[in-house]
C-alpha cells in the first residue's frame, strides 16, 4: 500500500481531484451561441459529466492507492483517461464543428 504520491499524501491528492470534479460538476461547456442544432443526447451526457467523472476517478484512485491497492487504482485511473479522451473527442468535435461559439 502506498501513502504517498509524488511527496504528498494520497488524501490531499484526493481532495484536490474531488474539488475539481465538484467545480466540473457546476461548470461545464454550454452550447454554442453559434449552433445551428441542438447536441444529440449523448453529446449532452458526455459533455455535461464525462469531465467531473474523470475527476472522481481519479480521486477514487489516488484514495485506493492507500486503501484498496495499486490495482485497482490503475483500473479506475484507466477509467478516469477513458472519460477525458471520450470528453475531449466530443469537446474539441464540437469547437471544430462551430468556431467562433
Amino acid at each position: 500500500m502506498q501513502n504517498t504520491l509524488m511527496g504528498l499524501p494520497v488524501e490531499i491528492w484526493a481532495i484536490l481531484c474531488f474539488g475539481v470534479a465538484v467545480a466540473y460538476t457546476n461548470f461545464w461547456p454550454r452550447p454554442p451561441r453559434t449552433a445551428t442544432e441542438p447536441r444529440t443526447a449523448i453529446q449532452q451526457f458526455i459533455l455535461r459529466w464525462m469531465h467531473a467523472i474523470t475527476w472522481y476517478c481519479l480521486g477514487v484512485a489516488s484514495l485506493s492507492l492507500k486503501y484498496i491497492g495499486g490495482s485497482a487504482a490503475q483500473i479506475l485511473g484507466l477509467l478516469g483517461l477513458g472519460c477525458y479522451l471520450l470528453f475531449m473527442a466530443v469537446f474539441v468535435r464540437e469547437k471544430l464543428r462551430y468556431p467562433q461559439g
